[in-house]
């Protein structure tokens, strides 16, 4: 998280906006629960603390970037989604986005399950 926030969070932030996000809203990480909370499903990666979900970005004045709101725009804030979107690949192995399905309208999900095979699970 560190490396991601600091070596693309950060960069693009100031690239796309000209200022730093300050806080990064997370829906949560840690959550002892199936994939899609399916009773005969494997473990999600949240049951290990290897996933997050991203809900948006408060950058330093103030200014609220939200997934739901911003993801499907037109403006500065859908170009550093999207652009976020494409990096966390560099960072995490699966990457879910809106675009994915539905239960990722208002977030990403990033994890690390796939450590070693990355590309197959990211979007391009």
């Amino acid at each position: 998280m560190a490396k991601w926030n600091s070596q693309s969070v950060q960069i693009l932030a100031k690239h796309i906006l000209g200022q730093k996000v300050t806080k990064i809203k997370s829906l949560g990480i840690y959550n002892c629960r199936t994939v899609n909370r399916r009773e005969a499903s494997n473990l999600s990666q949240h049951a290990y603390g290897l996933a997050i979900d991203i809900a948006g970005f408060v950058l330093a004045d103030g200014t609220h970037i939200n997934l739901r709101e911003n993801y499907d725009g037109t403006d500065k804030k859908r170009h550093f989604l999207k652009a976020i979107e494409k990096q966390a690949c560099q960072y995490f192995s699966t990457n879910i986005s809106p675009l994915d399905n539905e239960r990722h309208n208002n977030h990403f999900h990033f994890d690390l399950k796939f450590k070693d095979n990355k590309q197959q699970y990211c979007n391009s």
